[in-house]
């Protein structure tokens, strides 16, 4: 998502069962279908991150620069330049320490760098926050009717959630492509809530020394 990383830059398995059909059949082997959500959680500087997304999903680009962590995934067959619909989690190492920074600002300043690419086409909307375990957050929906480069003109809209973390901040976001507009977007915000809160459960948990993945300690809470 090559606006969001930009903003982000400047801000600082399949189970399988054998079913045995009638005598005049052989056994056929199906598969499972897979939930629709599976959970991630993953360190990230000071804390576990735990979230849910699409199971159909997969890392296309995952990438530490000093206090700066990204990781986007996307359905499964689509690369991170050519995509329909983006899952992406971020980190600011310590950035929570910064008396200024707070949930509005990060989402702000990470919807200020998206709409220099579009000033015209620009949209914006709230959506209330989820529960993140008591931990302070902020979301909102930030679009453009018309987006260029990377590809042929498009729409984009994108879900930002920011969380301020022990001493940390997070941000996971929900971005989706369509045809290119000539007016700003019209949020469907049922869609988009529900985006949200396909999201959750969201938590941010201490990091268990010893512990690996799948992080037990996040997720049998």
């Amino acid at each position: 998502m090559v606006f969001i990383k930009r903003a982000f830059f400047a801000l600082a398995a399949m189970l399988f069962t054998i079913q045995v059909a009638p005598t005049a059949s052989p056994p056929a082997i199906a598969a499972e279908k897979m939930p629709p959500f599976v959970t991630v959680v993953s360190p990230i500087f000071g804390q576990l991150v735990a979230f849910s997304q699409p199971s159909d999903f997969v890392i296309g680009l995952e990438n530490v620069n000093g206090s700066n962590y990204i990781r986007e995934a996307i359905p499964s067959g689509e690369t991170v330049e050519d995509w329909t619909q983006m899952v992406t989690v971020t980190g600011f190492k310590q950035l929570a320490l910064q008396p200024q920074a707070e949930p509005v600002a990060i989402t702000s300043a990470i919807a200020n760098g998206y709409k220099n690419f579009c000033p015209d086409l620009f949209a914006v909307m709230p959506v209330p926050p989820p529960d993140v375990d008591g931990f302070k957050s902020f979301a909102a929906v930030v679009g453009c009717g018309t987006v260029t480069g990377n590809g042929s003109p498009r729409r984009e809209e994108t879900l930002i959630i920011a969380i301020e973390g022990e001493s940390d901040y997070y941000t996971i976001q929900w971005a989706t492509r369509g045809p290119a507009s000539d007016k700003p977007p019209a949020f469907d915000k049922a869609a988009w809530e529900k985006r949200r809160a396909d999201l959750s459960p969201i938590r941010l948990c201490r990091i268990v020394p010893g512990e690996s993945a799948p992080y037990p300690s996040c997720v049998r809470r």
